[in-house]
């Protein structure tokens, strides 16, 4: 995918992002946009935080960026944890997770055509998925953790999904989306 994607966690995973970054930590099952500066000030690079739990983070930065935003965590999380920080674990699951974006006035509609919840009608619903909200939920077979949020003006959420279940989902995404 176009994604790096990075899991930070443990018992300094949240002082250490809120170390690391220049935006306030979203709430547990919240997103939010922010950057890790340079010791100058500059940016290094931009991150779309998931809060999954209160020790628990799912980082997304350019996927171009995935060994340089690895490396500058690794870096980062050894000055934090020398300074007297907490532990922190870090994992670059990039390769892992696969991720579809998917946005229009008709995404709700296609999605709600394969998730599987007891009301699928309003699963993704505004009060039930809110912007800026993440979830895990499943389409078709496929657990998906999906990011409600689109860069393109219009309703649509990012769909990671594990990278062996792309194929399946593709399929899924674009039967539903046929009609």
């Amino acid at each position: 995918s176009a994604f790096a994607k990075h899991r930070v966690s443990g018992p300094g995973a949240t002082a250490f992002l809120d170390w690391f970054t220049t935006n306030k930590l979203p709430k547990v099952g919240r997103i939010n946009l922010t950057y890790a500066l340079t010791e100058t000030g500059t940016t290094r690079t931009e991150y779309t935080i998931v809060r999954n739990g209160e020790n628990d983070y799912y980082l997304v930065s350019a996927g171009a960026w995935t060994a340089y935003d690895a490396d500058y965590l690794q870096k980062s999380i050894e000055d934090f944890i020398a300074a007297g920080g907490a532990h922190v674990d870090m994992h670059d699951v990039t390769t892992q997770w696969g991720v579809f974006a998917i946005a229009g006035p008709n995404s709700r509609k296609i999605l709600a055509e394969l998730i599987k919840d007891a009301d699928p009608a309003t699963a993704l619903s505004n009060k039930r998925f809110p912007w800026l909200s993440a979830r895990k939920i499943e389409l078709g077979r496929c657990p998906v953790n999906a990011i409600r949020v689109a860069y393109t003006g219009e309703l649509g959420w990012e769909l990671h999904h594990p990278i062996e279940m792309q194929r399946y989902l593709w399929d899924q995404l674009l039967a539903a989306g046929e009609k």
